[in-house]
């Protein structure tokens, strides 16, 4: 402190929170210019209660852990104390069981570790309440790691390390998790091409990045509001075994270059980007991406690649985005080329584009991934945010969206990824009747086209 000159330092800062910073900074209460700073590489832990397959591991840990410093010797775990501990909802997240194991492991009087009677009473009873069991998660085909008893080895011990040095850190995001594809890691399968040859599949897995909503700059601002927040911006992540396909990318500079670290993060070769509609704010930042990526291709349907020209022609930035998002945006936007065919090959598994037509707005579609029941829907869908209707005033438009969402349906996904959506919601395929129940909202009907006054989109 006080010195006048520059001092070298190599540090890692770890910066945890459980608030919604994203919402903060569009109420004012957090600065945009110190969460920009420090949105590195965000992770977003879910809570424990959603990792019920991690908690054999973090248990084993723990146990090895804490009879080490009570210097007891624990070989095994008892199964009915690992069902008990992965049907209990954990309210209190990783520091309740780290606690609960730690007076487990002091009052165990023998080689296998067991919750004691008071303890496991009280757990099973609140456990009795929830929905999260093992029956359940088997029926939703989870892996059940549950033997019945499981040995402490060195070699298992040693595992947990990432896994509970990651659920340590607790922070509002921007990677989300996708739980519900979990049940297809490690799952592979062998099929028949057109060709005649027998090719091997790898499994799939999906993950999404939130970026944070961001101030709009705009003078049309509703009474009472001081600013229009632009609603969070998702893309997805598809990856197989080596290679990934990313599906949209966020508006500014500084967005694009914190999912691209996150792709790099991810250690999977990115082959594709994807664009599911041509809405400048889902495709702005694929150059800054592709600058880390420069082999991958950037592709979408032709009608798609129609309205993307609009949206990043001269007019259109000088007038709509460079106002709102001054100095934030490329000037070097990339243009996708034409997506070949419907289809975009990943590892031997069919991603799927399919057309849908006027949504929020014209010539958008969904990417489909049959293998894990997956539609990332672009702006096809809304999660957790108010819809972009400035473009379909009229009934005739609406139902062309109605149609659109039941098309999807009948896929019968399983996940469904919204173009926008709210920080922390799950998502579920609900979010299509959703967003078909706020088109036909009778306000909405009845506003109209009177709030079509500019593209606006706001949480």
């Amino acid at each position: 402190m006080g010195g006048s000159r520059v001092i070298p330092t190599d540090v890692r800062i770890i910066a945890a929170t459980n608030r919604d910073l994203a919402g903060a900074i569009a109420s004012g209460t957090f600065r945009a210019d110190l969460f920009y700073r420090l949105n590195v590489f965000p992770i977003r832990v879910p809570p424990l209660r959603n990792r019920e397959e991690d908690i054999p591991m973090l248990v084993e840990y723990l146990v090895k852990r804490y009879a080490e410093k009570a210097r007891k010797q624990i070989s095994a775990i008892d199964k009915d104390t690992l069902k008990l501990c992965q049907s209990y909802p954990w309210p209190g997240n990783i520091r309740e069981l780290q606690n609960i194991i730690e007076r487990s492991v002091i009052l165990c009087t023998g080689d296998t570790f067991w919750i004691d009677v008071e303890f496991s009473s009280a757990l099973g009873r609140l456990a009795g309440r929830h929905t999260c069991n093992l029956t359940q998660s088997k029926e939703n085909g989870m892996t059940n790691h549950v033997r019945p008893y499981e040995p402490l080895t060195s070699q298992n011990a040693a595992f947990p390390w990432s896994t509970l040095a990651i659920a340590l850190v607790s922070a509002t995001t921007l990677p989300i998790r996708a739980d519900q594809a979990r049940s297809t890691q490690g799952q592979s399968n062998t099929s028949t091409s057109k060709a005649g040859r027998t090719t091997q599949k790898t499994s799939l897995r999906w993950d999404v990045f939130l970026a944070p909503s961001i101030p709009a700059i705009t003078s049309d601002l509703p009474p009472g509001e001081k600013q229009r927040p632009w609603p969070p911006i998702s893309s997805t992540l598809i990856s197989g075994e080596r290679d990934a396909v990313l599906v949209d990318t966020p508006i500014t500079v500084e967005q694009a270059r914190a999912l691209a670290n996150w792709v790099v993060a991810s250690g999977k070769n990115l082959t594709t980007i994807y664009a599911s509609h041509g809405h400048g704010d889902h495709f702005f930042g694929t150059s800054t991406v592709l600058e880390r990526f420069p082999n991958a291709r950037f592709v979408a349907r032709p009608e798609v690649i129609q309205i993307m020209r609009q949206q990043a022609s001269p007019e259109s930035l000088a007038t709509f985005w460079n106002p709102r998002f001054p100095d934030q945006i490329s000037s070097h936007l990339a243009i996708a080329e034409d997506l070949t065919g419907n289809v975009i090959d990943l590892e031997g598994h069919d991603l799927v584009s399919v057309p849908l037509g006027f949504t929020d707005t014209a010539n958008t579609t969904c990417l489909h991934v049959p293998a894990i029941g997956l539609i990332v829907a672009g702006d096809a869908a809304y999660n957790g945010v108010h819809l972009h209707l400035s473009e379909s005033p009229d009934q005739q438009k609406r139902q062309q969206w109605i149609a659109a969402l039941d098309k999807m349906e009948s896929l019968k996904p399983r996940a469904v990824i919204a173009g926008h959506k709210r920080v922390g919601n799950d998502d579920s395929p609900k979010i299509l009747s959703e967003t078909r129940r706020y088109i036909k909202a009778p306000l909405v009907r009845t506003l109209g086209s009177a709030s079509a006054s500019a593209r606006s989109k706001t949480c």
